[in-house]
């Protein structure tokens, strides 16, 4: 049983269909042993949504070695795999985490002596193992990306080192579950040569190619609606965008929400496949081991881009483990339930935060609803409180600006800059202005503006906020004509200064006449149901 006994049911389990969040400021770990690899990867919780890694080990075991050939976890992964869960055992030891949810995936899940195996871990390192089954490999990857993404409509997928997990959902629903033996790392042992230290020579990568190609769903297969995105999770998507990021000078450090046409993924396939092993040493982006298994992994995303029809692909750097830490803060339950169901899933998507509504996103709508700000602008600035919530908490401006710009978001990075450079804004105009000329491009002079008028939509929200008011908003925008009138319901401290400079900024940005009134009432809800 993965739960601390010394905690109440209430600090993990919501008690209703929304929800109640659990108990915040605990660590928690999350060890997935893969087909490649192993990883231990620790995050502050700060609610049932909100979480960030602070730390993360992680090894190349190779546990899967000779397991096509043989069907069984040989002697030598068996034995460096165990190691690597002794020395995670002394980091569980040394963090202290609250939790810790350790998951088995494709090598133990498909091995014949599997029991013998998570015996032995058990009895070396006290980790036990839920062995997760292919669709519940695919479910969880699916739910640790969306809830990141938030994107309805779309083809999710993990290609890890044994298996290609894809999930097909619409309007946040799972459709479609599928999982194939085409990790990068198992195709690099079948189709790689041993004399050539695992390189695949161009005749075995036709081969590959040709297998590859009878294995992928067709987007006929998959009933696929049009504009369905396609968003890539593990350790090979990551690898690849980084790898393009890098050789295309692109001007952010970020890899989640990170863009690929179909051309892009290919030139990079194209290059891993003529690499020697020299030049994988030398890669920056990416440790000798990942490099190894690029041609093939590569060679996977351009397939499934291809016989999909998808033309551009999304990375996500949350997948699995952030969906085993999800699932287990919105319900504990799972973690030793006998199987995980696609409803299951679609019902905590439902559930997810979504049924909620803050004092900020209601403060937020009343300024978009009366026309103060456009529909872009909502979008940005209701992303505002998980930026400030998710970064580093610092008074030096460039290392709050980076840490915002940092955050893991489903805002695009342009959209993601520009709403960070606004929310420095607020405390420092002129660093703001610096930072508009530092990333110009892909900022251009027009976004000065938009800066200015998102930096005064903000204060004025943060201004609301800290009073703990609300605010209505009578009227819509106008050019000419009548005020709008606003109406100020403060239940915490009254900031009449603030409050008069914050409303006197958003009247010149946003170029409209604002009249308002201040009453004095009873606090409200932190949050309301949507209606």
């Amino acid at each position: 049983m993965v739960v601390d006994s010394k905690a109440t049911e209430a600090d993990v389990l919501g008690l209703g269909p929304e929800g109640f969040g659990p108990s915040t400021g605990f660590i928690a770990s999350v060890l997935d042993l893969g087909f490649n690899s192993a990883k231990l990867a620790t995050y502050h919780v700060g609610g049932r949504t909100s979480y960030r890694l602070v730390s993360q080990e992680d090894a190349k075991v190779k546990l899967g070695e000779e397991l096509d050939e043989t069907g069984f976890l040989a002697v030598g992964p068996i034995e460096r795999t165990l190691r690597v869960l002794k020395m995670f055992r002394e980091v569980v030891e040394l963090e202290s985490p609250r939790y810790v949810l350790p998951v088995a995936t494709s090598a133990v899940r498909e091995a014949a002596n599997r029991s013998e195996f998570l015996q032995l871990s058990e009895e070396t390192s006290r980790f036990r193992f839920r062995v997760l089954s292919e669709q519940e490999e695919a479910l969880l990857s699916y739910f640790g990306a969306v809830l990141s993404l938030r994107i309805p409509t779309g083809i999710f997928f993990d290609l890890g080192g044994g298996t290609l997990a894809i999930v097909y959902a619409e309007d946040f629903r799972v459709k479609k579950v599928l999982c194939l033996p085409l990790g990068a790392r198992r195709l690099s042992y079948m189709y790689g040569s041993p004399k050539k230290g695992g390189l695949i020579q161009k005749k075995d990568y036709v081969r590959m190619k040709d297998h590859i190609e009878e294995l992928l769903p067709t987007k006929k297969e998959l009933k696929l609606e049009n504009g369905a995105k396609l968003v890539g999770v593990g350790g090979t998507v990551r690898a690849l965008a980084s790898f393009y990021a890098d050789r295309s000078r692109y001007p952010f450090e970020k890899l989640h929400n990170f863009a690929m046409d179909y051309d892009e993924v290919a030139w990079s396939a194209s290059q891993f496949i003529r690499m020697k092993r020299r030049e994988m040493r030398s890669l920056r982006s990416m440790g000798q081991a990942r490099a190894e298994t690029m041609a093939a992994g590569s060679c996977v995303v351009r397939l499934l881009m291809k016989s999909l029809g998808v033309s551009e692909l999304v990375a996500s750097t949350h997948g699995l483990r952030e969906g085993v830490l999800s699932l287990f803060l919105h319900d504990h339950r799972w973690f030793d339930a006998k199987s995980l169901e696609p409803e299951t899933i679609d019902r905590q998507l439902a559930t997810a935060g979504r049924s909620w509504k803050t004092a900020w996103e209601r403060n937020l709508n009343e300024l978009f609803v009366s026309g103060i700000v456009t529909a872009l602008e909502y979008s940005l600035l209701v992303e505002a409180p998980s930026l400030v919530r998710n970064a580093p908490q610092t008074a030096d401006l460039r290392a709050r600006f980076h840490g915002l710009v940092g955050v893991d978001s489903p805002l695009s990075h342009v959209d993601q800059l520009r709403l960070s450079v606004a929310m420095i804004a607020t405390t420092s105009p002129s660093y703001a202005s610096v930072l508009v000329k530092e990333f110009s491009p892909p900022l251009s002079r027009k976004d000065r503006e938009a800066v200015e008028r998102l930096a005064a939509a903000f204060r004025f929200l943060e201004v609301l906020e800290k009073m703990g008011a609300r605010l209505a908003v009578k009227g819509s925008a106008p050019s000419r004509g009548a005020p709008l009138r606003m109406e100020i319901t403060v239940a915490g401290t009254y900031t009449e200064e603030l409050l008069a400079r914050s409303v006197s900024t958003v009247r010149d940005e946003f170029k409209t006449e604002i009249d308002y009134s201040v009453l004095k009432g009873k606090a409200h809800a932190p949050l309301e149901l949507r209606r």
